[in-house]
């Protein structure tokens, strides 16, 4: 793979089933493949006219159909998984996107946060052809948005990291519209882990791990609110996982379970 800049793979392979996808955009031939989980068969495979990206594949079940939305250099686009069926596409998205699609109910949100900040939130049931505003780009934002950590959206809410910095923006998931914006996570500067939200008593707790070691707790909600910041000496570019009550976190140096005394 020959990736802008040197910056090597980042994209990670999609498990749907007895089906693996995997996104191979680059500044040579690029191109998302499907292969069979159990034996390595390639399935079927579509060139992609792009050049380098680093977001991973999501499988979304729409209309009782599986597909694979994949984001790109100046595109997203929708192809069927059984077939690789190219379905649908929307222009709009800026150079070398990193973060990876959130498709919640029947909607796509994608974002990215290089030569051009943007934000767009896509309708899947019955999307086929070119999507734009009105049919099937529900809304789009520019001036904004997420480079590295991929966004959540939870409760009919869009929560994002601006850039790649510790600085939180909450959206109204349905239109676009702030709920708020810019807050910061105290003296946090850098974040690549995407934030993971909990949901809890109702409304639900946001984790976001830094590269400065600590990870800040902050209420999900309308209001702005950090509940915790908890650091290690260490320094954190993975996703955090969370299984039951249990909190995973890959250091550079270290792998960590944070869990509640038996």
């Amino acid at each position: 793979m020959q990736t802008l800049a040197g910056c090597g793979e980042g994209t990670s392979p999609a498990l749907h089933g007895d089906t693996v996808v995997v996104q191979w955009d680059e500044e040579g031939p690029s191109f998302v493949a499907a292969y069979d989980a159990r034996t390595g068969e390639e399935l079927w495979r579509r060139a992609r006219d792009v050049d380098s990206s680093w977001g991973s594949p999501t499988i979304a079940v729409v209309d009782s159909r599986a597909q694979v939305v994949v984001t790109g250099s100046d595109v997203t686009r929708g192809y069927d998984l059984t077939t690789g069926e190219p379905l649908w596409s929307c222009a709009g998205m800026s150079k070398n996107p990193v973060n990876t699609a959130v498709v919640v109910g029947g909607d796509a949100y994608v974002s990215n946060a290089y030569m051009g900040d943007v934000i767009q939130a896509l309708r899947l049931p019955g999307a086929k052809g070119v999507l734009e505003a009105g049919q099937g780009l529900l809304w789009a934002r520019k001036g904004v948005g997420a480079y590295v950590p991929t966004p959540v959206v939870h409760g009919g809410r869009m929560y994002f990291l601006r850039e790649s910095s510790g600085v939180l923006t909450c959206l109204d998931a349905a239109t676009g519209a702030p709920i708020y914006q810019g807050q910061r996570l105290g003296d946090v500067r850098t974040v690549h882990a995407s934030p993971v939200l909990v949901p809890t008593g109702g409304t639900g707790r946001l984790y976001c791990a830094t590269r400065e070691g600590t990870t800040v707790v902050v209420k999900a909600g309308d209001k702005f609110e950090v509940l915790a910041a908890n650091s290690l000496e260490d320094v954190f570019d993975a996703s955090p996982v969370v299984v039951a009550r249990e909190l995973y976190l890959r250091g550079r140096s270290h792998l960590y379970c944070i869990a509640e005394p038996q």
